[in-house]
């Protein structure tokens, strides 16, 4: 009901503004470049960058959603799992397979990208330098799939007496996306995926 709400919503958003294609959800080869050992990406997408006439380029957009109540930090170790990297929390894994693939595939320009609730100041300073984007949602959404969502007012009980105010209900068909979530897809990487990817392949070595 929330994780699943995230991705349907980021979904739409992509889709919406024609530029990302083709778009694959759930997948576990980028680039012919298998991670099923890794795990699933949530979003791969194609976009076509002209802001330079004389020199368009194709982006590779790799997308994780995390659509949780926490804030996310540049530590990123609270969910980590045992194993293998076992101080790596999800945001890290996730950066790990892009750079796995930047490895492979070392004349693509790949644009990892963090859509998160809350992003704290770290988390967006290591995107800066680093070269992939952080995006904050500012809203969780979750799907009126549940008993307790089936009504409008037991959405709104729930939110209200949790304190939940930047929750939103997503009810599709009537209602797939956000206003957040737009913003992300049709500006926040379109004016940043180039920059982003270029510094990611000079830097995507200290992720692997």
């Amino acid at each position: 009901m929330i994780g699943a709400a995230g991705e349907i919503a980021m979904r739409h958003a992509l889709d919406a503004t024609g530029r990302f294609a083709p778009l694959h959800h759930s997948v576990t080869t980028v680039l012919g470049i298998d991670l099923a050992t890794y795990g699933e990406v949530d979003f791969v997408c194609g976009y076509y960058d002209t802001s330079d006439e004389e020199d368009p380029v194709a982006v590779t957009v790799i997308i994780e959603v995390k659509n949780t109540r926490g804030w996310h930090y540049a530590s990123d170790t609270d969910d980590a799992k045992p194993g293998l990297h076992r101080e790596e929390g999800e945001l890290r894994r996730f950066l790990r397979k892009a750079a796995i693939v930047q490895e492979q595939r070392p004349n693509a320009l790949i644009c990892p990208v963090v859509v998160v609730r809350k992003a704290n100041i770290t988390l967006v300073r290591l995107g800066q330098s680093a070269g992939f984007l952080v995006a904050s949602t500012e809203a969780q959404v979750v799907l009126a799939d549940h008993a307790i969502m089936e009504a409008s007012h037991h959405f709104d009980e729930v939110r209200n007496e949790l304190g939940y105010h930047d929750l939103r209900l997503l009810d599709p068909p009537a209602r797939v996306t956000t206003n957040y979530h737009r913003g992300i897809a049709s500006k926040h990487i379109p004016s940043n995926a180039r920059a982003a990817a270029e510094d990611w392949a000079s830097n995507y070595s200290d992720w692997l």
